[in-house]
């Protein structure tokens, strides 16, 4: 036997049930949704968290940096300190250092571009010299004559003749008459003729025996007065004087550095 409901009023029973049916679904839908977002977001604070450690990483290392790099700043700073100082005591030193190789070299004269022999008597011809510039050397006068090393080995240029006179002043007299006789014969200046010395005639230059210091600032005062129109460049007592004219003021060189500052 088959029982069959024919309550009219069944179907719409039936209808009232199936939005709760739909409901459970959505709610299923938006659970899933939920868990699969609230999943992404703890993703993505994991990922935050991460950056937030590497940026706290990174101030942490920018903090470091920067203190050692103001420590080598004032590491620097007292490095460049005492490096000026050092220069200064330096420079003091060798202020100190060159004057007393001009004392030393006071009495000394330098003979450039004089031909070399073998067996040679370098005091005859200092000797030679004093005669043709009339200015007599006493007896004792010349303590010594020796030739000394080239700077540059390759130079074609004979080795340089330094001679020691007994005092200051006899070396100073004698370097005034060459200065005079050049003046007086300005066309037959100082050359190996005049110390009888056959063969091409060439000049015979006499000057103070210069410290390195002073040879090397006398070097450079001659090209910058070159390059300027300087007419004059002299040494004195181991000092550089420069002179644009002869009416103009003479300049004492103490250094290479005061060339930058002229005209």
């Amino acid at each position: 036997m088959c029982w069959i409901y024919e309550d009219p009023d069944f179907p719409m029973i039936l209808d009232w049930f199936k939005p709760l049916r739909i409901s459970r679904e959505v709610q299923e839908i938006i659970t899933t949704t939920i868990n699969i977002e609230f999943e992404k977001v703890c993703e993505e604070l994991s990922v935050l968290q991460s950056i937030k450690e590497s940026i706290d990483h990174f101030f942490h290392l920018y903090d470091s940096v920067k203190r050692e790099l103001e420590e080598a700043k004032e590491e620097i700073k007292n490095l460049k300190r005492d490096n000026c100082e050092l220069r200064n005591i330096l420079n003091s030193h060798s202020d100190v250092i060159n004057n007393l190789e001009k004392e030393a070299r006071a009495s000394n004269i330098e003979l450039h571009c004089l031909p070399e022999f073998r067996n040679e008597n370098l005091v005859n011809t200092v000797e030679q010299i004093s005669k043709v510039i009339n200015v007599p050397i006493t007896e004792g006068g010349i303590i010594k004559c020796t030739r000394v090393a080239k700077q540059n080995k390759n130079s074609s240029r004979p080795r340089t003749v330094i001679v020691k006179f007994s005092t200051p002043i006899t070396r100073d007299r004698f370097l005034a008459g060459v200065i005079n006789y050049n003046k007086r014969n300005t066309e037959n200046k100082l050359n190996t003729s005049h110390l009888g010395i056959s063969g091409e005639k060439t000049p015979v230059f006499i000057s103070e025996h210069l410290t390195s210091a002073s040879r090397d600032i006398h070097a450079a005062a001659r090209l910058f007065a070159k390059e300027k129109q300087y007419r004059y460049v002299w040494s004195r007592n181991g000092n550089i004087f420069l002179r644009k004219s002869a009416a103009s003021d003479v300049i004492f060189v103490k250094s290479k550095n005061i060339l930058k500052t002229l005209d």
